[in-house]
């Protein structure tokens, strides 16, 4: 049976943007129905968790949430060595997102047909999306952090040589 399936393939809308054999407007359109279905389903759970949070008497569902935050804000204060705090919403919001995402084709859904609804992160164009946003953000609050100079030195790190020798390498 695995050596019939073919994987990969996904229905397509064109949108008659062609270049060569390229369709730079085409659709997937079983990728566009599963993300929809993970961001609402994402941020239901976000707004569910939210109404949970109460100041003076944590529930069980506060207490999960806050040992997430400290391992992720323990996480980012390691790699990044600063105060950065922005990035801890966007990595939880990503880490929920993703989890969803991957598993969302296992939930027991009788009403849409399975080939419209898989794991939202089975094309590539998707998570090559989240690549690039996570990419510039991090480059963005390096050259904001670091300045021009240091932006540009901390790709020598941990080598101090001089600042010739480091251009050539």
């Amino acid at each position: 049976m695995h050596a019939e399936a073919s994987y990969g393939n996904h229905p397509v809308i064109g949108g008659g943007c062609n270049v060569g054999p390229v369709d730079l407007c085409a659709f997937n359109y079983d990728s566009l129905i599963s993300s929809a279905v993970a961001i609402v389903v994402t941020v239901g759970i976000a707004f569910w968790v939210r109404s949970q949070l109460k100041t003076g008497e944590p529930g069980k569902v506060q207490a999960i949430f806050e040992l997430g935050y400290d391992a992720v804000k323990g996480l980012v204060k390691d790699i990044v060595a600063e105060d950065a705090t922005f990035i801890i919403p966007l990595a939880m919001t990503l880490f929920l997102y993703i989890f969803i995402a991957n598993y969302l084709e296992l939930l027991p859904l009788a009403v849409v047909p399975s080939d419209i609804l898989h794991g939202a992160n089975a094309d590539w164009n998707q998570t090559l999306a989240m690549a690039l946003v996570v990419i510039v953000v991090v480059q963005w609050y390096s050259f904001h952090i670091l300045g021009v100079k240091g932006y540009f030195l901390r790709y020598t790190r941990p080598f101090e040589l001089p600042i010739p020798i480091r251009i050539f390498f």
